[in-house]
Formats: structure tokens, C-alpha cells, sequence
């Protein structure tokens, strides 16, 4: 019934998750119930150390522990199926009748060791998913800051790069239109020749946020790809549209200098 139980698809909702989680544990401790009756009546029956006893022992200690270390992610219910396989066994072997009192101790010290090593193997287990997780995220921020204009916070060069042929292919197949514009600050050099490449970067950092506040919709792509240079690439926009808004750019950017507390730099931008 467990192999025949399969994973979820990707993708399935929480809801759907937690019912089979439920199933699975429904399974996992029918399995071990039945288990530790079948074991615990080798020894009511025999009632002696023979080879028959040695194999149950030995497969059910061999369960118990492959269930302490499979299911150590979820210690509470494995506590249970330990229990389960366990603990018939445990009692019938205590029974004065069958005799077997060194085996009731031997089995309930080493349930105590799985029990105690449960708890190891589940901080190890979390400790190793945050490990994961954090090596994940810290790979989502390398790519993310590789494809990122560190000034700015604009997309870089090498993320335009690779966004480009993508989009041109997207608007040749699809025969739909797609407008580049190119920035160029006009004298740029100058600006941080007098006032410093400080203020400079402020500068920069003025444009890119006045470029962000046009790329209204999600397809709009805005990158720094050089020096004082930067792209708007506009998916499904005619050449129309494009120059009426590099001319709403031009004079707004014209409109609202840099405003800095020792002084106003005032830029233009010519745009192709």
C-alpha cells in the first residue's frame, strides 16, 4: 500500500499535501502494528532463544532503526512507529510464562538509544535543510547581484545580453514589434569632472529612477549597460510610441534636476 502510495505532482496545494501526509502515516503505522504483533509471537510461541526469536529480534531491531533514521524529520510520530514495532515484543517477552525478561530488557535499553538518537538525527536533519536553504538563497543572490548594476540597482549589462536575443527572436517569431531605446547623459564627464564622482553617481542613480518610473509595465526591460549609458527595451511597441516616450523622457529628465543639498545638477539626455 506505501509503494502504491506516490508523491504528489508538483505543484499540488497545501490541502492535498497535508491528506496525503496523513495517508502516509496512517500506512507507515499500520505497517509497524502489524509488524510488532508478528514479531512479539515468535517468542509467545517458542518461548525460548532459539534461531526462530534471533531472526524476529533481529529484524525488528533492524526496522526500528531504519525508521528512527528514515523518519527523523517528523519525530513525534516516529516515536509511535518505534514504539509500535517495539514495544509487543517488549511485553510479551516480560511475560513470566514465556520467560525471556533478559531480551524485555535488552529491547526497551535500545529502544531508549533510538529514542535519544531520534532526537540527534532530527536536529541533524534540520540543521542540513537550513544549511540547503541557505546555500540556495545565497546562489539566488550571487545570480541575482551578477545580473545587477550595483549603482543603480537596474539590471546590467550581462543581463541584457542575455535578455536581448531572447525578446528579438520572441518579436520575429511572433511578428510583433519591439523598440529599443539607448540613453547616452549628455557631457556626463563634465558633471564629475566639477562637482566629483559622488555627486556623479547620485546623478546616475537620479536617471535610473526616472527610467524605472516610465518602464510601466512588467515586459519593460531597463538596463545600465555602460559608463552613463542605458537601455529601455519596450516589447509590443511601435516606433511612434517609443519616440513619444524618449521625448517625454528627454524633457522630464530636462524638468527635475538632481536635487542634492549642495546643489541642483541639472541634465539632458540624448536618446536613440
Amino acid at each position: 500500500l506505501r509503494y502504491r502510495h506516490r508523491p504528489l505532482p508538483e505543484g499540488s496545494s497545501e490541502t492535498a499535501y497535508r491528506s496525503w501526509f496523513t495517508h502516509q502515516w496512517i500506512l507507515i503505522m499500520v505497517g509497524a502494528v502489524l509488524w510488532g504483533v508478528i514479531a512479539a509471537t515468535v517468542p509467545f510461541f517458542e518461548r525460548k532463544p532459539d534461531i526462530a526469536v534471533l531472526v524476529s529480534l533481529i529484524a525488528t531491531i533492524a526496522i526500528g532503526t531504519a525508521a528512527s533514521q528514515t523518519f527523523c524529520m517528523h519525530p513525534v510520530p516516529s516515536r509511535f512507529c518505534i514504539l509500535a514495532l517495539l514495544l509487543p515484543t517488549i511485553l510479551v517477552c516480560a511475560l513470566p510464562s514465556v520467560g525471556l525478561v533478559s531480551i524485555s530488557i535488552a529491547l526497551s535499553v535500545y529502544s531508549l538509544y533510538l529514542m535519544v538518537n531520534l532526537q540527534k538525527f532530527a536536529y541533524e536533519y534540520t540543521q542540513q535543510i537550513d544549511l540547503e536553504m541557505a546555500l540556495i538563497s545565497s546562489r539566488a543572490e550571487l545570480a541575482r547581484m551578477s545580473m545587477t548594476d550595483g549603482l543603480t540597482g537596474l539590471q546590467n549589462r550581462l543581463s541584457y545580453e542575455q535578455v536581448w536575443p531572447l525578446a528579438w527572436h520572441g518579436a520575429v517569431r511572433k511578428r510583433e514589434d519591439l523598440a529599443l531605446l539607448v540613453f547616452d547623459l549628455d557631457h556626463f564627464k563634465a558633471i564629475n569632472d566639477e562637482h566629483g564622482h559622488l555627486i556623479g553617481d547620485a546623478c546616475l542613480r537620479h536617471f535610473a529612477q526616472l527610467l524605472q518610473a516610465h518602464a510601466r509595465r512588467e515586459s519593460d526591460f531597463v538596463a545600465r549597460i555602460g559608463g552613463e549609458e542605458f537601455i529601455m527595451m519596450l516589447p509590443v511597441t511601435t516606433a511612434h510610441t517609443a519616440h513619444a516616450m524618449a521625448e517625454q523622457l528627454r524633457q522630464n529628465l530636462a524638468a527635475t534636476p538632481c536635487d542634492l543639498e549642495l546643489a541642483q545638477i541639472r541634465m539632458t539626455v540624448s536618446v536613440g
